[in-house]
């Protein structure tokens, strides 16, 4: 992620708030093969008194989960939105252009679980997602259940370290600010949500000033 000190998420309340809202990660790790192994997957995430826990599950005997059980450390990395950002929209157009983003990047060491904690986490994301009533998970049958267990297993990822960018283009001036927020807004889309994680930070990173009231 980009290294710039105006970009970094340091308050862990919203970083643990974007990493809620947007579950789907990449989850990376190195086994004893020495290659680099990836999966996508949806992952809870857990207070614990001053620590954070990720938790979640992969299919066995996969390349990554052999992987993933090896490594001593994996990466979670998150995202959210994203969008180019122009230099047609800027006041000065020595601009080689860049691309606004959120993402979060939790690292720890991986632990799989037994069936009654691979269990409870396929319970709980199941029932986080699904909107109908009916179809939660005391609906699944027995066997179907028993089938998924073998097939699946939980982890659980102690958080050692926690690196956030929410690269909004804080370090615009207000009106190349402006006038990125407003055509990312036209364009609809990632680009649209883009623009209202602009406007909500509009007077954090462009505080109000006296002579302008």
């Amino acid at each position: 992620m980009y290294p710039m000190p105006e970009f970094r998420e340091s308050d862990p309340k919203k970083v643990v708030e974007f990493v809620r809202q947007y579950p789907f990660a990449i989850l990376t790790g190195v086994g004893k093969s020495g290659r680099v192994e990836a999966t996508h997957v949806p992952l809870l995430l857990d207070e614990l008194g001053a620590g954070l826990r990720l938790r979640g599950h992969v299919m066995r005997k996969t390349t990554h989960w052999h992987a993933l059980g090896e490594a001593s450390e994996v990466l979670a990395a998150f995202t959210g939105p994203d969008a180019p950002v122009l230099a047609s929209w800027n006041q000065n157009r020595e601009f080689g252009g860049t691309w606004n983003y959120m993402a979060a990047h939790l690292r720890g060491k991986l632990t799989y679980l037994d069936q009654a904690g691979t269990l409870e986490i396929i319970r709980e994301l199941k029932d986080l997602f699904e909107e109908d009533p009916t179809a939660k998970f005391d609906s699944l049958p027995a066997e179907y259940i028993d089938r998924l267990i073998g097939a699946i297993q939980g982890f659980e990822i102690r958080v050692d370290s926690v690196e956030a960018v929410f690269k909004l283009s804080q370090n615009r001036n207000l009106v190349d600010f402006d006038n990125t927020l407003a055509e990312l807004r036209t364009r609809g889309g990632e680009s649209a949500m883009v623009a209202e994680e602009m406007a909500a930070r509009r007077s954090q990173y462009h505080p109000p000033r006296e002579d302008r009231q």
